[in-house]
């Protein structure tokens, strides 16, 4: 029964520290105020609600997450100045939060490609030779 305990919200700890971490997330810096300019605080000033956000990240794969946070970021302006390079931070923070990033979903079947090309070589010889069959 304690298995399940993490699937529940608020119950993990770790998911609290993960959407803590992603919240935490430098920016930059803001030279009016000298502050750091934080994930948590470029949420609220896009008018959006950073934990919830953050827990809606947290649950989509790696590249729609850093899509749909880079879309946000470009929308934030640190001291009047855009974001220069919205992807990028956004997967930097997605990473230091601990999203994985794994291939295409194409890119790691080329086992089942290379098994299908191997059969219709195989169905091409047998084809060509019809005494092999025997």
């Amino acid at each position: 029964m304690r298995a399940f305990f993490p699937c529940v919200s608020g119950v993990s700890r770790q998911s609290e520290d993960v959407i803590g971490k992603l919240l935490a997330h430098r920016i930059g810096n803001s030279r009016v105020t000298n502050r750091p300019v934080t994930l948590r605080s470029a949420l609220e000033a896009c008018g959006r609600e950073p934990v919830s956000t953050a827990r809606r990240l947290m649950t989509l794969p790696g590249e729609a997450a850093v899509q749909d946070l880079s879309d946000m970021l470009t929308k934030f302006r640190i001291d009047g100045v855009r974001c220069p390079e919205p992807e990028k931070y956004a997967r930097q923070a997605l990473k230091r939060a601990g999203v994985e990033f794994t291939l295409p979903p194409l890119a790691g079947d080329y086992g089942h490609c290379a098994t299908a090309l191997l059969g219709i070589a195989a169905l091409g010889v047998l084809l060509a030779f019809p005494t092999l069959m025997l």
